[in-house]
């Protein structure tokens, strides 16, 4: 089978941010700075850390996985980038002190690093060719997924003026039955791909009579690409109210949206994006 590829996933909701105090962090009081962890895909609050100046990188990645509860090599901090180029990764060695690395900022976005799901996840996306999509039947486990879709793209469609890229309609379970559905990807800023630099915003589009979503569908979304990976949120719409659902970040999917120093993409490069179908899988918690 083929090896596991790394994926960004980011557990929902907020952390509590508990009861410890500076001194009990061996802060100074004037000199720490509290750093605030924001959810790197909805923005949420996962926590505020106080930082103090002699700390290292490696000793606020362990105390953000105390305070927070995402293990040190799962974690991956972004600083705030410049408006419309992103948020730029800490990739520093585990000794560079923590101030150094933070440049300054009190605001760190965190994606958590895990490997791709095995089993139904990795065999919807094997062998997809860009503009195919594919659906599979989940395992029937309790939590596990009642769908799963993947959608390959050409990666090169993100460096060029392309205005949006669709996937082939499918069907979802729903609360009421099948109903049918779409996956779009457009540009996060501008008219085309070229204009955001790369960037792009999920979509996912109920093409059904609105009555045949049924109640909220329960849902998460992932991407894995030649520039960076990230997702697998889980989020819950009401498609019979709104027949569209925006993805609440903007991604990058080619090179000059990550700041790469690469002149062009792999030959055969794509994009997978995955969608997991948690309707009719029996238990769930956000």
């Amino acid at each position: 089978s083929a090896a596991a590829q790394p994926a960004m996933c980011i557990t929902s909701g907020v952390t509590s941010i508990g009861h410890s105090t500076k001194s009990e962090l061996g802060c100074d009081e004037d000199r720490c700075i509290n750093v605030k962890v924001l959810n790197a895909l909805s923005g949420d609050v996962r926590c505020v850390l106080p930082v103090a100046p002699s700390w290292t990188l490696s000793r606020l990645r362990a105390e953000l996985a105390l305070r927070e509860g995402t293990p040190a090599h799962e974690q991956r901090l972004l600083l705030p980038g410049v408006p419309g180029q992103g948020s730029g990764p800490l990739e520093h060695d585990g000794q560079t002190p923590a101030f150094e690395a933070l440049a300054g900022s009190e605001v760190l976005h965190l994606l958590r690093v895990c490997a791709s799901p095995a089993g139904d996840g990795g065999a919807a996306a094997a062998g997809l060719k860009p503009g195919a999509l594919r659906v599979i039947d989940g395992a029937g486990q309790p939590g596990a997924p009642a769908q799963v879709v993947a959608w390959a793209i050409d990666a090169g469609a993100f460096l060029r003026g392309s205005p949006c890229e669709a996937s082939p309609i499918f069907q979802l379970q729903t609360g009421t039955g099948l109903a049918y559905f779409r996956l779009f990807v457009v540009p996060a800023d501008g008219e085309s791909f070229k204009g955001s630099k790369g960037r792009g915003r999920l979509q996912l589009k109920c093409q059904s009579d609105p009555t045949d979503a049924g109640a909220p569908l329960r849902f998460s979304v992932s991407v894995e690409g030649p520039v960076e990976s990230c997702g697998s949120e889980r989020f819950a719409h009401d498609f019979g109210y709104r027949a569209l659902w925006k993805g609440p970040a903007a991604l990058a999917f080619a090179p000059d949206a990550a700041g790469a120093k690469v002149a062009r993409l792999p030959r055969g490069a794509k994009v997978i994006v995955r969608l997991e179908n948690f309707d009719c899988a029996g238990d769930y918690s956000d």
